[in-house]
């Protein structure tokens, strides 16, 4: 046999089966022969400090408990519920308190890259995970790379525009930086309030195309086995798309299925060393969860059948305050409630005012304008659920807001937190400066914090009850500039043969000459320049100016025109002489380069929900990423 091959000279036997790192742990260490997919077997030495930070983490959090058992601490549960991040619990409420006090808990949001952008109604499941991850729990946030070729049909009448594979790795490419610089921020706004992190803080961005790629087809049928045609025939959604009705077109086979790949990125994840127990959906998604949950259940059973033999030790399990037991890997999941204004309108792709965090669809400015628009009635909620400021300093912020409510203190507090949980906090001051420039005043009375001026208290206490936060710090004073603002560029001699309702109409700030007109007439139209000092000095156009052809010229400074109407709405117009500019007619920056000739609508809307106005895309771009949207938010 000395010539045979090598193959040959191997000794031949059976590969061994792949066992979860969850029922690993559950078999005796003489049931198993080491393998390289078992995951007990350490393929190489754990380093003494290592052994020693996961000690001490866990003592850092059997303390964590006995302040919470001993009524010194709230649980996780109660302080997403005191920040109202909380709609329905599948698995129980006393029995998902307990088990996130007792264990470091593993939880997941999905997301499906079906737009370019996140938006903010995507924020409210992912700030509950951002909490989560503060407080020490495993945190997983996924992109559904593969499972947004199929669409989610939850509350759609009609089947999703196919989206091909180019426009899909865009958006997913998109999302991903979206997402990892919004954990960069998170961190930075964990050590601004005091957050103390400890070494088995744990966060990771994943994308299900990595697994469900892979997936055999009669491996995936045998998660099928625990889904009842019944009860998915059942489904609200599933009833409206087989109806008679005119509007439904029916339901395809893939959307059938689509609870099923979302169940396995949950049993993906749960049977992964990360033990991810706990799914975050959005207010549509409740059903979604309780499937996956009897999925994973249906898995876990299979798998321990499947062992060669079976653990001698029984199961773990906890204990609720009501005396009843459960396993203590128990799935379970949550829903958040929908972003809404207090008069009931919703944010988001479906309602057409989606609001995209991405700064080239929605610059900094435009989002900091975004919040501050907000109803005195609704800003006590956003800064609950959209930002970390502690419920005691947002209590004290609205008394002082409730003293003089055209200050807008909370508006402020509300605009500038989300800017710098989005785009970070050197943008965050830009667009406040950018404000204070243009509209006046010292940014309505708020003061934001600094890192560097919140040191972690000593005694680490619990930042979510507002007992301590950090102290306050005068605003930045760095120079700003005009340019974050939604900018045009138009010819001298357009300029000069439009009235000025002609200029609001061309601008994007008027639907028709007719609206311009009337507005105007109200008083509602304003026209300014910025001086020496960056300061605007705003006159009203009814007052200012006549109503003949070219009356705008007269308040362009240094090739510079600002239109601004209502409150928000700012154009800053750069005038060039003809030629300079490219065509006749007016050129919107931040369109992707799109020009509108004089008469054409804007290639960008801006929709009103109840007051406070949102920057969408235009119609007619679903070449560059379909109808904008997300999978489970």
């Amino acid at each position: 046999m000395t010539g045979a091959p090598s193959l040959l000279r191997r000794p031949l036997r059976r590969p061994n089966l792949y066992v979860c790192a969850r029922c690993a742990r559950l078999q005796p260490p003489s049931s198993a022969a080491p393998s390289r997919t078992t995951p007990d077997r350490q393929s190489r030495p754990v380093h003494q400090s290592t052994l020693e930070k996961r000690y001490k983490a866990e003592l850092q959090w059997k303390e964590r408990r006995r302040q919470i058992d001993a009524g010194a601490a709230p649980s996780m549960l109660r302080t997403l519920e005191e920040r109202g991040f909380i709609a329905q619990v599948a698995g129980g409420r006393d029995e998902l308190e307990t088990a996130m006090s007792a264990r470091r808990l593993g939880a997941y949001v999905g997301i499906d890259p079906t737009a370019p952008s996140l938006h903010v109604g995507h924020m409210l499941p992912l700030m509950a995970l951002f909490w989560m991850y503060v407080h020490g729990f495993r945190a997983v946030s996924l992109i559904g790379g593969a499972t947004a070729g199929v669409g989610d049909p939850t509350d759609r009448t009609a089947a999703r525009e196919p989206m091909d594979t180019t426009t899909r790795r865009t958006n997913i490419v998109g999302l991903h930086y979206q997402l990892k610089k919004m954990w960069l921020n998170v961190d930075a706004k964990a050590r601004k309030y005091g957050f103390n992190p400890d070494d088995y803080w744990s966060r990771v961005l994943v994308n299900n195309s990595m697994w469900l790629n892979k997936v055999s087809v009669v491996d995936f049928m045998k998660m099928g086995q625990s889904f009842r045609l019944g009860a998915m025939l059942s489904r609200e959604t599933v009833k409206k798309r087989l109806s008679h009705d005119a509007k439904s077109d029916g339901m395809s086979y893939a959307e059938f299925s689509y609870p099923l790949l979302q169940a396995w990125d949950w049993w993906h994840l749960y049977s992964s060393p990360r033990g991810v127990q706990l799914q975050i959906g959005g207010s549509d998604q409740f059903g979604n969860i309780v499937a996956g949950i009897d999925a994973v259940k249906h898995m876990r059973r299979r798998q321990l059948a499947e062992l060669p033999q079976q653990p001698a030790d029984p199961l773990p399990t906890l204990t609720t305050p009501s005396n009843a037991t459960f396993p203590a890997d128990e799935p379970m999941g949550f829903t958040v409630p929908l972003l809404t204004t207090a008069a009931g309108a919703k944010f988001g792709k479906s309602e057409g005012n989606a609001v995209w965090l991405d700064g080239g669809l929605t610059s900094p400015f435009e989002l900091y304008q975004f919040f501050l628009r907000a109803a005195d009635a609704d800003v006590e909620r956003y800064l609950k659920l959209l930002t970390f400021v502690p419920l005691a300093r947002v209590a004290d912020v609205v008394r002082e807001h409730a003293k003089a409510p055209e200050k807008r203190v909370a508006q402020h507090l509300l605009a500038f937190e989300f800017v710098e949980l989005v785009h970070g906090t050197d943008e965050a001051r830009k667009a406040e400066a950018q404000h204070r420039g243009i509209f006046g005043g010292g940014g309505g009375g708020h003061r934001h914090t600094k890192a560097s001026d919140a040191p972690a208290p000593a005694s680490s206490p619990d930042p979510s009850s507002g007992s301590d936060s950090p102290a306050p710090a005068q605003p930045d004073t760095a120079p700003y500039t005009l340019n974050a603002l939604p900018q045009a560029t138009l010819a001298l001699s357009t300029l000069r043969r439009l009235p000025f309702s002609g200029v609001l109409t061309e601008l994007g700030l008027a639907p028709s000459r007719s609206a311009a007109t009337r507005l105007i007439a109200a008083g509602g139209a304003y026209v300014g320049a910025p001086d020496d000092r960056m300061e605007v000095n705003w006159r009203i156009v009814r007052d200012a100016a006549g109503t003949g052809r070219g009356e705008a010229v007269r308040f362009v400074r240094d090739g510079v025109l600002l239109v601004r109407t209502g409150k928000w709405r700012v154009r800053v117009v750069r005038v060039v002489e003809d030629g300079e500019g490219g065509p006749e007619g007016l050129a919107v920056e931040g369109a992707e380069g799109e020009t509108m000739g004089v008469g054409e609508e804007p290639p960008r809307e801006r929709q009103d929900v109840d007051g406070m106005t949102a920057w969408s895309p235009g119609a007619g771009r679903e070449g560059k990423g379909g109808k904008m949207g997300g999978r489970r938010l």
